[in-house]
């Protein structure tokens, strides 16, 4: 049955009624779910796969109050998961209609009164059934801030108000940008003058500097609402262990080191490696690849000798006490002479409609001459637990794959469609964003159904994406 679990804290000593809609202004409520103060509640019967949303109302007694809380949107997957209840992270809709958009940095993009120090473009979803990603706002950075702004990009509700926020970092400052019912808002919300880059991990920021990470709440950001996390750079969030939390991953002196924070327990860490004579460079939550219920990680990596790019990537399996150690899988570039297998990574969603969460890799360092590639790797449906393999070839497009990740399902036919980027290079090749949709049987579409550019050819548009955490 899909009946996702929605937690919530500040009910009243009666508890509070829980109510699951079919749009955001809840004139359509499809369940109502009364529960005590605990603050967990499922529908009594299963919702629809697809977008729905929720809201709470305090009571007395039976009696629900008249006031109701922020309505938070969620998605229900065409698959129940197999193990506990898993926390996820956010869809990218400023807007809240419903419909994933997108946010795309440029961090060397020229201003017209600036030196080249950056955009973020925001594409938003026109609702046409097709896909369409209209232009949206195009973000320049406050002039508090460095150069290289648009170098990470984040979407999540940082202050709780069931529309999600923007998170944009650069080279010392990540600038927050709030979303609304007309999307996001040109003018920044807040600067966080301490750090250089951030993810989403839920409702919070797991943000960097060179002395470190941590994860950082809103709405406050101050240091009582601050987890230090260690040295490194964040490069993965996801529930790895069952308990409701997004735990995070650092990459740290060639291995991943992952935080699982506190629920019920004190926070621990895990420390990913890879096999002997090889390092990690790099990771992104695929979500649960395998249908156990568990959130799983993939890491790209290389041999020690020889190239400096990455020619792997590892899979390491969650579970109850968090992700495994050692990969549980290795997956190598399939196509002769691919450099760069690993360069581009990130979860794909359920592109094949199967209910297993899938892999994408991408290439992105092969010369304009020569031909790139971008890997769909399919969650394990199958009997036997072999991983099926979608490619997709471009030549003499620079860098194509060097960045990758999940669009969410944009136009609305159930199947996860995946964004390919490349960040252009020093020639004429500029950088461009290409949506494959996803296909079901035919796992993914032989071509891109679109293409965003950037304003300027060496601006790295591409480099960083907002698409689904």
């Amino acid at each position: 049955l899909f009946r996702s679990t929605v937690e919530f804290s500040g009910a009243t000593a009666d508890g509070a009624v829980v109510e699951f809609c079919r749009e955001r202004a809840c004139a359509t409520v499809e369940q109502s779910v009364g529960v005590a103060a605990g603050g967990l509640a499922r529908p009594a019967t299963a919702l629809t796969p697809g977008v729905h949303w929720w809201r709470v109302r305090g009571r007395v007694g039976a009696r629900p109050g008249v006031r109701a809380s922020a309505v938070w949107q969620f998605t229900v997957p065409r698959r129940d998961a197999a193990g506990a209840d898993t926390a996820g992270g956010a869809i990218p809709d400023f807007n809240g209609d419903g419909r994933p958009d997108l946010a795309v940095g440029e961090p060397q993009g020229a201003h017209p009164d600036r030196a080249a120090d950056g955009f973020v473009h925001v594409f938003v979803n026109a609702g046409d059934g097709r896909g369409t990603l209209a232009v949206g706002p195009v973000l320049n950075r406050p002039r508090v801030v460095t150069g290289g702004f648009g170098a990470s990009v984040a979407a999540c509700d940082l202050d709780r108000d069931g529309f999600v926020d923007l998170a944009v970092g650069s080279r010392a400052a990540v600038t927050l940008f709030r979303g609304g019912p007309a999307g996001v808002g040109a003018t920044p919300w807040r600067t966080l003058a301490a750090y250089s880059g951030a993810l989403c991990a839920g409702d919070a920021l797991v943000a960097w500097n060179t002395s470190g990470a941590a994860r950082v709440r809103g709405p406050s950001f101050d240091a009582g609402s601050t987890t230090a996390l260690g040295a490194g750079v964040g490069v993965s969030v996801g529930d790895v262990d069952g308990d409701r939390t997004v735990d995070v991953g650092v990459l740290r002196g060639g291995t991943v080191v992952v935080t699982l924070l506190p629920r019920s327990r004190p926070a621990r860490t895990v420390t990913l490696r890879a096999p002997a004579g090889a390092v990690l460079l790099g990771a992104a939550t695929v979500g649960d690849f395998n249908g156990d219920g568990y959130a799983d990680l993939a890491a790209s990596g290389r041999l020690t000798a020889g190239s400096t790019l990455p020619d792997r990537v590892y899979l390491y399996a969650g579970g109850a006490a968090g992700p495994s150690a050692a990969p549980t899988r290795t997956f190598t570039g399939p196509m002769a002479r691919e450099l760069g297998f690993g360069t581009g990574l990130g979860g794909a969603g359920d592109v094949n409609g199967d209910g297993f969460d899938d892999l994408v890799v991408g290439t992105g360092q092969n010369s304009n001459s020569a031909t790139n590639y971008v890997h769909v790797v399919l969650g394990l449906a199958g009997a036997d637990g072999t991983a099926r393999v979608v490619t997709r070839t471009f030549g003499g497009l620079g860098r194509y794959g060097s960045t990758v990740g999940r669009a969410g399902d944009l136009d609305g036919d159930g199947y996860g469609d995946v964004l390919v980027g490349n960040r252009g290079n020093s020639d004429s090749i500029a950088g461009a964003v290409r949506i494959f949709p996803g296909a079901g049987a035919a796992v993914l579409a032989d071509g891109p159904s679109a293409t965003l550019r950037g304003a300027s050819t060496n601006g790295g548009f591409s480099t960083a994406l907002a698409g689904w955490q």
